[in-house]
């Protein structure tokens, strides 16, 4: 929605995911960065802020998705995190988001 959308095309966007959502989010801007098609690469620096809340999703190589955040963004990344969130505990080793989701964990990128 966001790349069709003329709507969009003049405006700051801010995307916010809680959860799973915030997998989502993270796909969403490797899309933009690597997608070559003119209507992603109009979306680089349209995107103000990402707020992840919870987030049940992994951010292994953080040099990578540093340089990711840079190109997509204007660097207002937000992470919002706790150590004692008991759901993410328990699955955080049985699904996809793997050991160190950064709904537990601080996300620790360059910049």
């Amino acid at each position: 929605m966001v790349v069709s959308e003329k709507f969009f095309k003049n405006k700051q966007i801010t995307l916010v995911g809680h959860s799973l959502g915030c997998h989502f989010i993270k796909c969403f801007l490797k899309e933009i960065a690597e997608n070559k098609d003119e209507d992603f690469q109009g979306l680089k620096n349209k995107i103000d802020k990402i707020i992840f809340l919870g987030g049940a999703t992994q951010i292994k190589n953080n040099k990578r998705w540093s340089y990711i955040f840079k190109q997509v963004t204007k660097g207002n990344v937000h992470n919002f995190y706790s150590k004692k969130d008991g759901a993410l505990k328990v699955m955080q080793t049985k699904l996809v988001w793997g050991k160190k989701p950064i709904g537990r964990n601080p996300l620790l990128i360059q910049g």
